[in-house]
């Protein structure tokens, strides 16, 4: 894999802005012979591992290392050094299943030599962007669509449609850009381009199969405890505080309760408290705001006062 280097970005990446000044991320171009990777991650989150049978180029953040782990380790086997090279050696297990297996806020791609396919996906919810572009044979895949837009040929041109619809606030397709010919990878499917096709085949959804869930019981709250706390610590930020929406509720109340313990038991700053409060007697929840405020004391308040109910 030939790699070039450039100068991390100094700001954090702002997927939504559609102009030129958007901070530099990286790109592959892959051509189903070569695999090319040029930039660097934003958020000093890049990891790439490589063997003779795959690549793996992962950007952001897993949850989960200890069970990938379990997939490949026997005896005295170490856990890999790098989160790529984690899930490029569970993948040589489990295959494809490896997607739904992935916990965290990330953007994937494995090139398989082996059968000369290039798979990428995203983190269930989206959080990490990744977006694609086909330019005569080869394929470009980037967490910028300013990398993208600027190798187009010809220069792509304002998706006036879905800027419409954006501006009209309506919901758009999942796989739209602004740029014509540029395309998002949807969150809860894995990409598969082979000889020039492209698939999306989904690897996660909210319930089982069968549409069963498994509700939790009254014998095993601890279960859920635990569960909370790790989905809590999952999606903490470790390079500064966390900030918590506060709705006065429980649900809200609760999160920020477990992260500032989070917090104190890392010696980080304590997250940041804020709230939104509706015009109006019978939308204002800033009593019971204030009220979840003074049970759990966060270091800062933020409070936004809005003239807009809808």
């Amino acid at each position: 894999m030939n790699e070039t280097a450039t100068a991390n970005a100094a700001q954090p990446v702002d997927w939504f802005t559609f102009g030129t000044d958007q901070p530099a991320g990286w790109r592959v171009d892959y051509d189903s012979e070569s695999l090319k990777l040029t930039g660097s991650s934003a958020y000093d989150s890049l990891s790439v591992a490589e063997t003779d049978r795959w690549t793996v180029i992962l950007d952001g953040r897993l949850h989960n290392n200890d069970a990938l782990a379990g997939y490949i380790q026997s005896g005295n086997d170490t856990l890999p050094i790098s989160d790529a090279e984690l899930v490029g050696r569970a993948f040589d297990v489990i295959g494809t299943d490896i997607f739904a297996e992935i916990h965290g806020v990330f953007s994937v791609i494995i090139w398989d030599r082996t059968t000369d396919k290039l798979l990428a996906a995203r983190d269930p919810l989206g959080i990490w962007p990744l977006f694609y572009y086909r330019k005569h044979n080869s394929l470009h895949l980037s967490t910028s669509l300013t990398l993208l837009k600027d190798i187009a040929e010809p220069p792509t041109s304002l998706n006036r449609p879905v800027l419409a619809i954006w501006v009209s606030n309506v919901w758009m397709s999942h796989d739209e850009t602004p740029f014509e010919g540029i395309r998002r990878i949807p969150s809860q499917y894995y990409f598969v381009a082979e000889r020039g096709d492209i698939a999306l085949t989904r690897y996660w959804q909210p319930t089982s199969k069968d549409g069963k869930i498994d509700w939790l019981v009254s014998g095993n709250p601890a279960e859920f405890q635990k569960l909370l706390w790790e989905a809590v610590d999952g999606l903490s930020a470790h390079e500064g505080p966390n900030a918590i929406f506060l709705s006065g509720g429980l649900d809200s109340v609760s999160v920020a309760m477990i992260a500032t313990d989070i917090a104190r038991e890392r010696g980080e700053p304590l997250p940041l408290a804020l709230s939104v409060r509706m015009p109006g007697e019978d939308a204002d929840e800033s009593a019971v705001q204030t009220h979840g405020e003074e049970a759990w004391p966060p270091t800062t308040h933020h409070s936004l006062t809005t003239t807009n109910r809808t």
